[in-house]
């Protein structure tokens, strides 16, 4: 059965609102449930959590990827001989694109993705120069059907599924205008088209259009009221 994400939240918001005026009358306690193995989930270390336009929850684990209609699980793991499986078990990073499809980056440096119509996956390998296991952070799509990867160790990727081609950006402790580092957390655009790229050591505005591969760098900057906070960078929001 499948949720109904915005009725519940409706119904979630008045209940924290009628719950914040009875609060003052009464202490109320709230009760939480958690989901495990027990209850069919693949693995009990979760990574990655997303929630798709029809309701269900997908689970990326250390082993599979689970989607949770409210009610029971689904799993997919790899079938080493099923090419429309899976590419592997270890999920690090979810995203939905415009048309449901789901976006799947795994510790081993793969990108899948998986066609919720066909009910098939697809892959990409995205490869590294120094590191075999070059492990996807963080997945985003932009207006132009463009995928954007965030990795651990590697930098930053492009990827034109169309053409195949895949550009990377690293960080360059001689060019001011590089990426501030290697470890990539999160990424989204802006209302301008500007990319932001938050990582383990500072937060980066690129420009997608622009053919000069420059990044703007902010960091933390110790009596300027209007820096960074910090430098690591885990999540920022459009």
């Amino acid at each position: 059965m499948i949720l109904k994400p915005k009725i519940e939240k409706s119904l979630l918001i008045i209940c924290f609102i009628t719950c914040g005026f009875i609060s003052d009358l009464f202490s109320q306690s709230i009760n939480f449930n958690s989901l495990s193995v027990k209850d069919g989930l693949s693995n009990n270390k979760v990574i990655s959590i997303l929630q798709d336009k029809t309701g269900f929850l997908w689970f990326g684990t250390e082993d599979g990827l689970n989607r949770f209609d409210g009610y029971e699980f689904k799993d997919y793991k790899n079938n080493p001989t099923d090419s429309n499986s899976i590419s592997s078990n270890n999920i690090w990073s979810l995203f939905e694109d415009d048309e449901g499809n789901i976006w799947i980056g795994t510790k081993s440096g793969e990108l899948n993705r998986y066609d919720v119509k066909k009910d098939i996956f697809e892959h990409w390998k995205i490869e590294s120069k120094n590191y075999k296991e070059n492990s996807v952070n963080e997945i985003y799509r932009d207006n132009k059907g463009i995928i954007w990867i965030g990795t651990y160790q590697s930098g930053l990727y492009r990827l034109n599924i169309k053409t195949n081609e895949l550009k990377n950006w690293n960080y360059n402790s001689k060019d001011p205008n590089s990426l501030s580092n290697n470890f990539v957390t999160s990424i989204v655009a802006d209302s301008h088209g500007y990319l932001w790229i938050s990582t383990y050591n500072g937060l980066n505005k690129f420009n997608p259009k622009s053919d000069d591969d420059s990044f703007q760098q902010f960091y933390s900057e110790p009596g300027k009221e209007n820096s960074l906070s910090n430098n690591l960078i885990w999540l920022i929001n459009k």
